[in-house]
C-alpha cells in the first residue's frame, strides 16, 4: 500500500514538473506535423530574446554552409542556413539585403548574381539586391537570351525571359510522367533514417498520413501531463483541507 502510494505521489509530483514542457513538445509536435499547410516556416519572427538564440561567435563550420561561388572579378560569396554572406579581407561580411534564410544556390550569371533560397530567388544588380521570385526555391540556372530558370518546392521548374519580372511553368518538363517500380523505396533508407519515420511515424502510415500518429501520441501526451498537474493540485487541495 505503501509502495502504491510512492509511486503515486512521484506520478503527481512529475507530472506538475515537466507538464509544461511535455505540453510544449506536444503542441509543437502537432504544428511540426501541419507545417507545410499552415506554411509556418514563412511567418518571420525575432526570437532574440529566447536563450537559444542569443547570437556569438561562431566559426564557418558551424553555419552548416550549403553553396559556394567564386565570381569573374573574384568575390566570394558562401551561403548558408543562415542567409549569405561575403569574404572581405579574410573576414566574413553578412549580406543584410538578404533574409537570414537557408542560400541553397548561388551562380554567376549576365543578368548579375543570382540565389535561391528558402524564401524565394534573388538577384543583384549593381551592388542592390532585390527578390524576384517569392517561392521557396532549391536551384538556379543561367540559359542563353538571358533565359532564367528555376527549380521551386511547389510549381516545379519555372522559366523567366525578362529578369525574374515574369515567370511561367516549364511545362515540357513539369508534365513528365514517371513511375517508380512498385514496392521501391523512393528515398535511400538507412538506419538513421529508419528510427527517424519510426518516431514520426511515416513508418507505419507514410509521409502524406503521418499526421496522424503525431496527433494522437502528442493529445495523450499533453492529458497525461496535464492530468498530473491536476491530481497534484487535488492532493494538495485535500492537504490543506485536512489541516
Amino acid at each position: 500500500m505503501k509502495m502504491n502510494m510512492m509511486i503515486r505521489n512521484w506520478h503527481i509530483n512529475l507530472g506538475a514538473m515537466l507538464a509544461i514542457p511535455v505540453v510544449v513538445v506536444c503542441v509543437t509536435a502537432i504544428l511540426m506535423a501541419h507545417n507545410q499547410a499552415l506554411d509556418l516556416r514563412n511567418i518571420p519572427l525575432n526570437l532574440a530574446w529566447l536563450p537559444g538564440y542569443q547570437t556569438g561567435q561562431q566559426n564557418v563550420s558551424e553555419m552548416e554552409v550549403r553553396s559556394t561561388l567564386t565570381t569573374s572579378d573574384h568575390r566570394y560569396y558562401i551561403g548558408t542556413r543562415f542567409g549569405l554572406w561575403e569574404l572581405k579581407d579574410n573576414q566574413l561580411v553578412e549580406i543584410s539585403d538578404v533574409p537570414e534564410v537557408e542560400i541553397r544556390s548561388i551562380k554567376e550569371t549576365s543578368q548579375g548574381i543570382i540565389l535561391a533560397s528558402r524564401n524565394g530567388v534573388w538577384l543583384n544588380e549593381n551592388e542592390h539586391w532585390k527578390k524576384i521570385y517569392r517561392g521557396e526555391a532549391w536551384e538556379v540556372e543561367s540559359l542563353p537570351n538571358q533565359h532564367l530558370r528555376i527549380a521551386t518546392k511547389k510549381k516545379g521548374f519555372m522559366e523567366s525571359d525578362d529578369q525574374g519580372r515574369h515567370w511561367h511553368p516549364l511545362k515540357a518538363i513539369n508534365s513528365l510522367p514517371y513511375v517508380l517500380p512498385k514496392g521501391a523505396p523512393q528515398e535511400e533508407m538507412n538506419l538513421g533514417r529508419l528510427i527517424l519515420d519510426l518516431h514520426t511515424g511515416r513508418a507505419w502510415f507514410g509521409k502524406q498520413w503521418a499526421w496522424v500518429w503525431i496527433d494522437i501520441l502528442a493529445a495523450i501526451l499533453a492529458f497525461i501531463a496535464l492530468s498530473g498537474l491536476w491530481l497534484k493540485g487535488v492532493t494538495y487541495s485535500r492537504k490543506r483541507s485536512s489541516q
